[in-house]
């Protein structure tokens, strides 16, 4: 074989060869590609993904936010509403004829009896003090009392005193009663 015809032998086989390798090449830049694009279009997903669980999370922590705020403000409402049931209830005390305010202070002086046997001090208003003086006769009257009314009685060595004041008595009520008052005054939440 000539030369020339080994050298064309050669040529064409070193051609054909890397005919092939770019051929290999091209294929595996091909798959590289495509294996890029699957890892890309993975990673999108899953960003998407956190993304929209993010946006989840957030709008549920926004709403049990909101709930929270209304729930408070609701709170606040009832609050203000029971004190102005309080209120009148102090108003309806300030406003009782004499007869009314006798009675209630007869009712408080047996309570008072009754808790404490050996009163010798009683503190009420000025207003009140003729009614008490006639019931205790006993006890030494100091009629220095301010507020609504009722008294406050208190043993020999004033060691014990029962606070009978309109306004402390006022204040155990919404203590004792605030769910039952609470529920008649709002009854959509019982």
């Amino acid at each position: 074989m000539p030369l020339k015809e080994v050298i064309e032998e050669i040529t064409n086989q070193a051609n054909r060869e890397a005919s092939e390798i770019l051929k290999k090449a091209e294929a595996e830049s091909k798959e590289i590609l495509k294996k890029a694009e699957l890892g890309s279009e993975q990673k999108t997903a899953e960003a998407r993904e956190n993304a929209s669980k993010a946006a989840e999370e957030y709008k549920k922590k926004k709403i049990a936010n909101i709930k929270l705020d209304l729930k408070k403000e609701r709170m606040q409402e009832k609050k203000a509403i029971l004190e102005q049931i309080v209120n009148k209830a102090k108003e309806k005390l300030g406003k009782m004829d004499e007869r009314q305010r006798e009675d209630l202070l007869k009712k408080l002086i047996t309570i008072a009896k009754h808790e404490l046997p050996d009163i010798k001090y009683i503190e009420c208003s000025k207003s009140d003090a003729n009614i008490v003086k006639k019931m205790m006769q006993t006890a030494e009257i100091k009629s220095d009392l301010a507020g609504l009314g009722g008294i406050i009685a208190a043993n020999k060595d004033k060691t014990i005193q029962l606070d009978l004041t309109f306004e402390r008595l006022l204040e155990q009520a919404k203590e004792e009663y605030i769910d039952e008052i609470s529920k008649r005054v709002f009854r959509q939440d019982a």
